[in-house]
């Protein structure tokens, strides 16, 4: 899972490089994918814990 979460934000970066998308859309977009990267990893790791104790 957390190489999708790296690929998805891969794939943004690459879009974000390219002409189509104006300035401001690209700073919105941007900061949703800093908080992507910042926060999804973390997340899921927790909920992958809380899973496994769900799981007992």
């Amino acid at each position: 899972m957390k190489i999708k979460i790296r690929q998805t934000v891969e794939n943004i970066n690459q879009k974000l490089s390219g002409k189509t998308t104006s300035d401001k859309g690209k700073t919105k977009a941007k900061t949703k994918l800093n908080y992507i990267k910042n926060n999804f990893e973390k997340n899921l790791e927790k909920y992958e814990l809380q899973e496994g104790i769900l799981k007992e």
